[in-house]
């Protein structure tokens, strides 16, 4: 069984600036057709606001997620919960060197500790590099290439969470990858 993740942010760490999370996904399963736990939250956003930019990537802006957001401090406590139940062999994302920071740099806010340091990570960005060399890695791109045909909501946390594991799966030939998801 696998844990996938995804995140969307404020943006990029610049300026000595920590990026905050403004969604999550995660979905853990052993075959892309029929998960155990899928899971997508809008973070409410306490103490930042979320550029314009980075809203105009994911259609995240602050008044939306002080309206539908909910307390990063309850969804990641979900997550942890869900890690220690199910017992997943490891963490599969598309760019975890992105994301597994971000996720433990909000786990160190709260002065929680981070449970994703115990698990294996498999990157699907990095083994697209490495079995398409030269060409785009990028989710969708990768997505595409694979199931010749585009990817359904880009940049939305839980949409590139089902992506990444048809990827996955595809990819390792692990369970039976099922792109109409």
């Amino acid at each position: 069984m696998f844990v996938f993740i995804d995140t969307e942010t404020t943006g990029f760490a610049r300026g000595g600036i920590q990026p905050r999370i403004v969604s999550i996904a995660w979905m853990i399963a052993d075959n892309p057709t029929r998960p155990r736990v899928f899971k997508s939250s809008i973070i409410q956003p306490t103490g930042f606001t979320i550029p314009r930019p980075a809203s105009a990537v994911h259609g995240i802006s602050t008044e939306r997620a002080e309206r539908e957001g909910k307390s990063i401090s309850l969804v990641l406590a979900d997550f942890a919960h869900d890690l220690h139940t199910l017992k997943p062999k490891a963490i599969v994302a598309h760019n975890a060197a992105y994301d597994l920071p971000i996720i433990a740099a909000e786990f160190s806010l709260l002065r929680l500790a981070d449970p994703c340091h115990k698990f294996s990570i498999h990157c699907t960005m990095l083994t697209a590099r490495q079995k398409w060399p030269g060409q785009s890695a990028k989710l969708g791109d990768v997505y595409s290439r694979i199931f010749q045909s585009p990817m359904k909501n880009a940049h939305d946390a839980g949409g590139d969470v089902w992506a990444c594991a048809q990827v996955f799966f595809s990819i390792n030939k692990v369970g039976k990858a099922h792109p109409a998801l």
